[in-house]
C-alpha cells in the first residue's frame, strides 16, 4: 500500500507542473474581434489589404469591416468563420502574406537585398517588426514613384534622402535576420505602410514640410506619410 501510495504521488508530482504550465499557456493565446484595439489588429488588417481584402481603415481599431474581411478570408481558405482571428487564422494569415507573389513587387539583385535590408536596419532596428517592413516598403514605392530614381540603389544613395547615410551609420549596422525578412515581405508586396513615400519620427524632427503630407499609417516611433 506504501509502495502504491509513493508512486501516485510521484505522478501526481510530475503531472501537475504539467498542467499548470498548460493552462498558463492557454491563458496567453488571444483572440482579436470587433472591439480589439492594439498593434496587432494594424497588422492583421495590413495583412488583409495586401491580400486583396477591403477593410475601412488600416488602424488599431478592429471593426465590422474587418470581421467581413476576416471572414471572407477564412472562408476561402476553409477555416472556420466567425470572423476572429486566433492563432490558426494569424498563422495562415501570415503564411499567406509571406508566400504571395503581389502583381506590384519589385524584383531585386542580391546587392540591392542587401542595401535594403542595410537601410532597415539603419533605419528601424529598434523598430517593431511591422515597422521594418514599412520602411522597406518606402523605399520599394519610391522605386515605383517617377519622383525619385527608379532603382533601389538610387532610391538609397540618392543625396540627402536618408540620415544614416549622412552620418555614416548605414554602413555600421549589423543587419538582424528581422530585417531580411522584413526585406523579404516588403518584395512580395507587403505593405503596411500604405503606399507612403516617406516617414520620420516625430520625436526627432517637427519639421513643417511633414505636416502638409498625409499620413498613411504610425508604426512605432515613425509616422509614415505620401
Amino acid at each position: 500500500m506504501k509502495k502504491f501510495f509513493a508512486v501516485f504521488s510521484l505522478i501526481f508530482m510530475l503531472v501537475l507542473p504539467m498542467a499548470v504550465v498548460s493552462e498558463a499557456l492557454a491563458s496567453q493565446v488571444v483572440y482579436y474581434k470587433v472591439g480589439s484595439y492594439s498593434t496587432k489588429v494594424y497588422e492583421i488588417e495590413s495583412r488583409l489589404v495586401s491580400l486583396g481584402y477591403k477593410v475601412y481603415k488600416v488602424d488599431k481599431y478592429y471593426d465590422v469591416s474587418t470581421k467581413k474581411a476576416v471572414m471572407a478570408f477564412q472562408k476561402k481558405e476553409g477555416l472556420k468563420v466567425d470572423g476572429i482571428v486566433g492563432p490558426v487564422t494569424m498563422k495562415r494569415l501570415i503564411y499567406r502574406t509571406s508566400t504571395q507573389v503581389s502583381r506590384s513587387a519589385v524584383r531585386v539583385s542580391a546587392e540591392d537585398k542587401e542595401l535594403l535590408a542595410r537601410m532597415v536596419e539603419a533605419e528601424a532596428g529598434a523598430e517593431p517588426y511591422l515597422g521594418k517592413v514599412a520602411v522597406a516598403a518606402v523605399i520599394l514605392n519610391r522605386v515605383k514613384s517617377p519622383l525619385f530614381p527608379n532603382d533601389v540603389r538610387g532610391v538609397i544613395l540618392q543625396k540627402g534622402a536618408f540620415e544614416p547615410i549622412l552620418n555614416g551609420w548605414f554602413w555600421q549596422v549589423t543587419v538582424s535576420n528581422a530585417s531580411r525578412q522584413a526585406v523579404e515581405d516588403a518584395l512580395r508586396g507587403f505593405d503596411p505602410s500604405n503606399g507612403a513615400l516617406y516617414f520620420y519620427n516625430p520625436a526627432k524632427t517637427n519639421h513643417p514640410w511633414f505636416a502638409n503630407r498625409v499620413v498613411t499609417a504610425r508604426i512605432g516611433n515613425h509616422v509614415f506619410t505620401k
